[in-house]
């Protein structure tokens, strides 16, 4: 039950977190330079910080799923964008939910969490989901910006805005396991007032979420 908990918990606490970046940085006006790789980053901060405090299969995908539900308070509202999301989410989650399986067979030694899951493989994940994004915009959603700018575009945002969301990935996915490492610390000593704080939080910040969301439309 506890476990439980604390999975709803960080979902909704670091969902709405992610959400919040998300909303927040593609407002951001780089002129010639992509917002992606950014934006990928913070997703691979949440997704690691999330996992490593509550290691359930199935709650990164949760949590993008929530992540990209504040993409719908957009106007307008971009598909491709709230498509983005989930495949990093789902890219992440099976990267890391096959590593826990071949620690589980006996491939993998066991880490007995996400402390020791290297940081480059958080760095793949960024990278793949680039290239899955890709493949899924221009041949499953056949979407026209896709489809009108040729395999050039293709190929310049698989290969050097992948490779600078894999960049970025590294400090992000460490300055999480770094941050998580204190919150799982923490999380030993918390009481049953403590715990209601954060559950609140966690609430609290979905409901701060939306209104923000709302202000700036």
């Amino acid at each position: 039950m506890r476990t439980r908990r604390l999975m709803i918990t960080s979902i909704l606490l670091f969902g709405s977190l992610w959400g919040l970046a998300e909303l927040g940085l593609a407002r951001l006006d780089f002129s010639a330079i992509s917002t992606a790789p950014l934006l990928t980053a913070a997703g691979i901060f949440f997704l690691v910080l999330s996992r490593q405090v509550c290691n359930i299969p199935g709650s990164s995908l949760l949590l993008g799923t929530l992540a990209a539900g504040f993409k719908f308070l957009n106007q307008p509202f971009f598909g491709c964008q709230f498509a983005a999301v989930l495949v990093l989410a789902g890219v992440f989650e099976l990267l890391f939910t096959g590593y826990r399986l071949w620690e589980k067979n006996g491939a993998m030694p066991n880490s007995g969490g996400l402390g020791s899951f290297p940081v480059s493989r958080a760095a793949v994940a960024a990278f793949l989901s680039f290239s899955t994004f890709v493949l899924l915009a221009r041949f499953g959603l056949q979407n026209p910006f896709w489809i009108d700018y040729g395999l050039e575009k293709l190929v310049r945002f698989t290969v050097f805005e992948g490779s600078a969301a894999a960049l970025l990935a590294v400090p992000s996915a460490w300055a999480a396991l770094k941050l998580a490492t204190y919150l799982l610390e923490a999380e030993k000593s918390w009481d049953t007032t403590r715990w209601l704080a954060f559950r609140l939080a966690a609430l609290g910040s979905g409901a701060t979420g939306v209104v923000v969301a709302l202000a700036l439309r």
